[in-house]
Formats: C-alpha cells, sequence, structure tokens
C-alpha cells in the first residue's frame, strides 16, 4: 500500500471512531451505558475486518490453507 492509501485508511478508520463515539453516546445515554458497550463489540469486528484488509494490501497473507479457506469464506480473501 502507498502512502496515500495508507492515509485514506487512516482517515477511515478515524471517521468510523467518530461515528462510533457519537453513536455510542447517544446509545449509552438512552441505555444507561448498555447500548454503547454493543457498539464497542461491533466497532471492534468492523476495525479488525479493514485492519486484516490492510495488511493482506501490504503482503500479508494466510500461514496455511485452512487460514486461507477461512478468509475467503468470510469473503475478506478473493479466491
Amino acid at each position: 500500500m502507498d502512502t496515500i492509501g495508507a492515509a485514506k485508511n487512516i482517515k477511515h478508520i478515524l471517521f468510523l471512531h467518530d461515528v462510533l463515539f457519537s453513536t455510542a453516546a447517544v446509545a449509552g445515554v438512552i441505555t444507561a451505558g448498555f447500548g454503547a458497550w454493543i457498539l464497542g463489540l461491533v466497532f471492534s469486528f468492523i476495525y479488525n475486518n479493514l485492519y486484516i484488509k490492510a495488511l493482506i494490501e501490504k503482503g500479508y497473507g494466510p500461514i496455511n490453507d485452512e487460514d486461507q479457506s477461512i478468509l475467503q469464506q468470510n469473503q475478506i480473501l478473493s479466491k
């Protein structure tokens, strides 16, 4: 990934963070904190997906066939 691609990825992640924070603040107030916890859990999955895709773009890949099939089943890695 080049510098421009990395900057776009960082901007995308920061935007998602801002959206999550705003949404979690509203949900936390309405649900006495429980909604913010759920949104944090959801965001962790979204962030991990973005992070894995960024690593694949950098040239990293699955170690074995089982890992590759898991990434393909979750549509993170194309066949």
